[in-house]
């Protein structure tokens, strides 16, 4: 393994979430000038409708990809900040590089998430109380 650089591994541990997430960016970067509405997306991919819902809001969040139309349908196309565009670029031989390393860096960060998450939520309950009366 080990074949995705590590700045590669950095990006999709950062930015992205699903393979969803990286075939809609690969399929932006191919035409980055193109708007894609949801349901061009939806039937290229073969996903569902929410997946690609939620894969497109959260590509926005992350300015990955800008909202160019919302009327009378959702338009997207890939996002136009140069520091991220770089790796996004570069996202597609990664997928034909190594699809099972890709999708272990998205399962492990997909861990750290729900291990972020759980410590946050339970970490008072993980406190010993007769140690923090002491204190």
């Amino acid at each position: 393994m080990n074949s995705i650089p590590p700045d590669m591994h950095w990006f999709i541990g950062r930015y992205l979430e699903t393979l969803d997430d990286v075939e809609i960016l690969v399929t932006l970067a191919r035409s980055p000038n193109r708007s894609w509405s949801k349901e061009e997306l939806e039937t290229l991919l073969g996903a569902s409708p929410d997946a690609v819902s939620i894969s497109v809001r959260s590509l926005g969040d992350a300015r990955l990809c800008d909202v160019v139309q919302t009327q009378p349908e959702v338009r997207v196309r890939l996002g136009t900040d140069p520091a991220l565009v770089r790796y996004v670029e570069r996202l597609e031989s990664v997928l034909e590089m190594d699809r099972v390393e890709l999708l272990m860096i998205l399962n492990d960060a997909a861990f750290r998430r729900v291990r972020s998450s759980m410590t946050r939520a339970f970490g008072g309950a993980l406190v010993n109380p007769k140690k923090a009366n002491d204190a």
